[in-house]
């Protein structure tokens, strides 16, 4: 199971057509009845020449004559998971179910033969993808092993070659361009994976864990294809319940001893910053990023990418001893011991040169365009350079964002999931304009709701400097993922990221009650956005003041207000304990007298009782009051008790 996904960040995001995908396979092999009525876009039937007969292809609803670009064309070979055919519904593409037993000759031809049997269907014959399992997915691996170019992609499982075959077909896949996705069991060999690597390490082939006709799996591997977007449509974030912004105050300190200027010219202004520290570094393999159980490679950005024109020299932030790591990495170390990391340079300083800060140039900008900057103190933790008294100087005046909050109360504790980002403090150019950066900090405040009191403070992420390596998921949650990701053997080019956090705040110990939950975002400058939701939580009850209760008055007759009578078997804590809930409550004047010591009452009874009055009309009209909260309260005349202790 996955992770519950989280409504997206308000970025830039690619554009996402709902598009219909229902697929009714033939031949005794078709999806569930029904699913045609109730899934959206458009089912085409078509009969296609040969031994295919009749099919039906799903399209995009919007797609139609006058209105039909050429799209990637995915060729089903079995039965199609009617959960995957929901999942279609988000990508812009044309779904053919065929046959299982639907040979690669066949399969090899059917772009062709479907263009005219639907002549208005265009298909993109560049991006054509086959999926099958078991005995078809032999059939598409002979395809895309034998007719180079037949195949953009192939995703198969269950599959199951003998030696020879598997030795045959390694050899032509390791040659291969198709992307090629190859599902097995856990406990499975991975046989053929491994073959087609040992020929080519290069090979553009990933192996997942999981089955076709699994939903999971089949989201999977279309999102592995680049045939579905990450995230759904962004919405329109709700206001903020407050945002503060300081106009970069906070970073507006002198420099200090510590402090450095920027590694480009002019290095006494700031420039774009389009990659923060603490950013999320994402490689998934065939997984979705939501799947708790998905393999990849996960890590913090452990310094900031400015960005920069290709050429551009690059220049120490400190002086010291240049070391070159390979051809595009330089570390200068300071006598003092920091050292700084220059990264994406084609680095023209030599090894052991000592360096002067803003004066030699120890690299060039190369094709990525920016340059990456880490700072490591001598306590080897790796520092945030845009923290005041560092890369200086810097002002940000941009608030970050929360936009998303999620809450969910579980007995004993509430599981909290957030949605925030930042922007950089000056526009990042090309590609990365408008592209999300991870906030400074991210934290979670549970507020009593009765009294205004902050109860329980909790930091989600604090990005002011990282021992590393630092647990990835223990700072971001599942469905995170960085600007270009890459799923699969995909590379989602424009893709915005998406920065979750998540932290499970224990509630058992807390009074029930109402309570805010409010998440802040804040960037290094003191700029801050929050968000809050309510929540009822039951934990332990309400404790009883410990106030002093009254005593019956010796030597006097009365009349009072009888609140409860309990016998003296249940103990006196529990006549104390009814006695102070009606001082909380408002009762006034309210004790507890043993029924024993007053001749008019009868023996072996605690009461709760409520002021001395002079007659019972006067404690009749004290009662009233009273009637509400305590329906079974009524007036009782008291005689003088026995001893002068009364109570």
């Amino acid at each position: 199971m996955g992770s519950p996904t989280l409504t997206p960040l308000p970025m830039r995001g690619r554009r996402t057509v709902l598009a219909a995908l229902l697929a009714v396979l033939v031949f005794g092999l078709h999806a569930a009845p029904g699913t045609a009525a109730s899934a959206p876009g458009r089912v085409v039937p078509v009969r296609l020449p040969g031994a295919i007969g009749t099919a039906e292809v799903a399209l995009p609803g919007w797609y139609r004559q006058g209105n039909n670009p050429p799209l990637p064309l995915v060729v089903w070979l079995g039965s199609v998971p009617v959960p995957a055919q929901r999942l279609a519904a988000r990508g812009d593409f044309v779904l053919l179910g065929v046959r299982a037993d639907t040979g690669a000759a066949q399969l090899a031809v059917l772009p062709g033969r479907l263009a005219r049997a639907l002549p208005w269907l265009r298909i993109a014959r560049h991006r054509v993808y086959a999926v099958g399992s078991g005995e078809a997915a032999e059939a598409i691996l002979r395809l895309a092993a034998g007719s180079p170019g037949a195949l953009a992609g192939a995703a198969v499982s269950d599959l199951s070659v003998n030696r020879s075959s598997r030795l045959h077909l390694s050899l032509s896949l390791a040659s291969n361009r198709a992307s090629l996705q190859l599902w097995r069991a856990r406990e499975g060999s991975g046989a053929l994976f491994r073959a087609t690597r040992r020929f080519n390490p290069r090979a553009p082939v990933a192996e997942g864990i999981g089955t076709l006709s699994d939903e999971r799996t089949a989201e999977a591997a279309l999102l592995a294809f680049g045939l579905l977007p990450l995230g759904d449509p962004p919405p329109t974030p709700a206001p903020s319940e407050l945002t503060a912004v300081s106009g970069g105050a906070g970073c507006a300190s002198r420099p200090t001893a510590r402090s450095y200027p920027w590694p480009l010219a002019p290095v006494d202004r700031p420039h774009p910053v389009r990659g923060n520290f603490g950013d999320p570094r994402t490689v998934f393999g065939l997984t979705l990023p939501a799947d708790p159980t998905g393999g990849g490679r996960f890590s913090f950005h452990s310094g900031v990418d400015i960005s920069a024109r290709e050429g551009e020299p690059v220049y120490p932030v400190a002086s010291g001893i240049a070391e070159r790591q390979g051809p595009n990495r330089v570390i200068v170390r300071e006598p003092a011991g920091r050292s700084f990391l220059y990264d994406h340079l084609r680095a023209t300083v030599r090894d052991g040169a000592r360096v002067t800060a803003s004066s030699t140039v120890i690299g060039r900008v190369t094709r990525v365009e920016h340059v990456h900057l880490s700072e490591y103190g001598v306590d080897g933790r790796a520092h945030n350079p845009l923290e005041p008294g560092h890369l200086t100087p810097y002002r940000d005046a941009t608030p970050p964002r929360v936009t998303a909050l999620r809450i969910r109360a579980r007995k004993g504790r509430i599981v909290v999931t957030v949605a925030a980002h930042d922007l950089p403090a000056l526009p990042a150019p090309g590609l990365w304009a408008g592209l999300p950066v991870t906030p400074a900090r991210v934290g979670v405040t549970l507020t009593r709701m009765e009294d205004g009191k902050i109860v329980l403070e909790q930091p989600l992420a604090d990005f002011e400097s990282l021992a590393l390596p630092e647990s990835f998921w223990a700072t971001y949650a599942r469905g995170t993922y960085q600007n270009f990701p890459v799923v699969g053997l995909h590379y989602f080019a424009g893709t915005p990221g998406r920065y979750l956090f998540r932290t499970t705040l224990q509630t058992r110990p807390l009074i029930s009650g109402s309570y805010a939950v409010t998440v802040t975002a804040r960037d290094v400058c003191g700029n801050l956005d929050s968000r809050s939701r309510t929540v009822d939580l039951v934990g332990r009850p309400r404790p009883v003041p410990a106030r002093k209760l009254g005593r019956w008055p010796a030597s006097i007759t009365a009349y009072t207000v009888v609140l409860a009578s309990l016998p003296v078997s249940l103990g006196r804590r529990e006549a104390v304990n009814l006695a102070r809930r009606a001082v909380v409550a408002g009762v006034p004047r309210v004790g507890v007298l043993r029924t024993s010591r007053f001749p008019n009452l009868t023996r072996g009874f605690f009461v709760v009782f409520s002021g001395v009055h002079p007659t019972a009309e006067s404690a009749a009209a004290a009662a009233r009051p009273l009637g509400p909260r305590y329906a079974s309260a009524y007036v009782r005349l008291v005689a003088a008790p026995r001893s002068q202790n009364g109570g």
